[in-house]
């Protein structure tokens, strides 16, 4: 049984780094031009971003970028379950795959598994790489855009 102090604590770190996620995400498609005096054509270019990134990260997180589910704590990006972790960094290749520079960093393709097939040792090894090429690239791009560190997702 979880205190309740740990269930806030946790939920206060997913929510900050799912809105650090949004955050940069809007940073890596802004071009410079839109600073320059038109907040209006910025505002919507961050509401095109904030839809496209619902439509394109359904797999990043068990429910909405806003909101969580306690209930959803072993579905997330921490889980111990390989089909639904891999879910979860495909949903964040998928994203971060349009972010600029992506393929000095995104290097390795998204395996073609189905949920049908045996996990291997081969299998597991393959999506800690490919979930390690993620996040160094989710972790160095937060830091060259905001000047600090990124938060990451934990398990509980």
């Amino acid at each position: 049984v979880l205190s309740k102090g740990k269930e806030i604590f946790w939920e206060l770190m997913e929510l900050n780094f799912r809105h650090d996620f949004e955050s940069l995400d809007l940073w890596m498609h802004v071009e410079p031009d839109l600073f320059e005096g038109c907040s209006i054509r910025l505002q919507r270019k961050y509401r095109q971003r904030r839809l496209a990134i619902f439509l394109n990260c359904g797999n990043c997180w068990p429910d909405t970028a806003a909101t969580i589910d306690l209930g959803n704590i072993q579905k997330s990006l921490a889980t111990s379950s390989f089909w639904t972790r891999l879910d979860r960094v495909t949903g964040f290749h998928s994203v971060m795959s349009t972010w600029h520079e992506h393929s000095s960093f995104l290097t390795l393709p998204l395996p073609p598994w189905v949920g049908s097939q045996p996990v291997t040792p081969e299998m597991e090894q393959t999506l800690d790489e490919l979930e390690y090429q993620i996040a160094r690239f989710y972790v160095i791009a937060f830091k060259a855009v905001f000047g600090r560190a990124a938060t990451i997702p934990h398990g509980l």
